[in-house]
């Protein structure tokens, strides 16, 4: 998932995004905007888990989820100077297997 929120290309300070109760890597942080070919920058091998990640002024970072099970999470975006406009970005996963030990299944009206 690549994270670079086209509003905030111009910004001039650091971004923090926070997975709350989870891990997630950095698989890449680059200056400029991101492009599909910049996939073969990504470091797939031994990257470190973290439970935030900065965003730089003009620049892009690209992190990996590992899930062990079906529920949601969210990403948290945390700029000092913009609290009160705090971001989210919410992301589910979804199980076939019937089962009360992780998280309540989508409920039957719902679209994926």
């Amino acid at each position: 998932m690549a994270r670079q929120p086209a509003a905030n290309y111009n910004k001039i300070s650091v971004e923090t995004n926070v997975l709350k109760n989870h891990e997630m890597t950095r698989i890449v942080s680059e200056p400029g905007r991101w492009s599909p070919r910049k996939r073969r920058n990504y470091n797939l091998q031994d990257a470190v888990s973290r439970h935030s990640i900065q965003v730089f002024p003009k620049s892009w970072s690209a992190i990996l989820l590992t899930f062990d099970n079906a529920g949601t999470w969210n990403i948290i975006s945390d700029m000092r100077e913009r609290a009160y406009q705090r971001q989210e970005l919410y992301v589910s996963v979804f199980s076939p297997r019937k089962s009360l030990e992780e998280e309540y299944n989508i409920p039957d009206n719902a679209q994926p």
